[in-house]
């Protein structure tokens, strides 16, 4: 579902990553959460939003759930960039 995909690629860490290694992945996660950004954005993403919306769709309970998270990881990998980056 792609549901499961989208939280694979927020919640993915190596715990097992040097320095430099976190910084790249730190970089990465930024330019991936960057870019689902800017998809949601997109008028195709928010058209199928609004028909869960309509439909009152089970589907869209997990939604919320999935976009909190994504909200508050979004926050989290941009503090840490800030962090490292300074």
């Amino acid at each position: 579902m792609w549901s499961d995909v989208t939280l694979s690629y927020v919640r993915f860490m190596d715990p097992s990553a040097g320095p430099m290694s976190e910084l790249e992945r730190w970089r990465r996660r930024q330019r991936l959460i960057t870019s689902i950004t800017e998809q949601l954005k997109t008028k195709e993403c928010k058209a199928v939003i609004g028909v869960l919306i309509q439909a009152k769709s089970k589907l869209l309970k997990r939604w919320k759930i999935i976009d909190n998270g994504y909200r508050s990881e979004e926050r989290r990998v941009g503090k840490e960039c800030r962090s490292r980056w300074s």
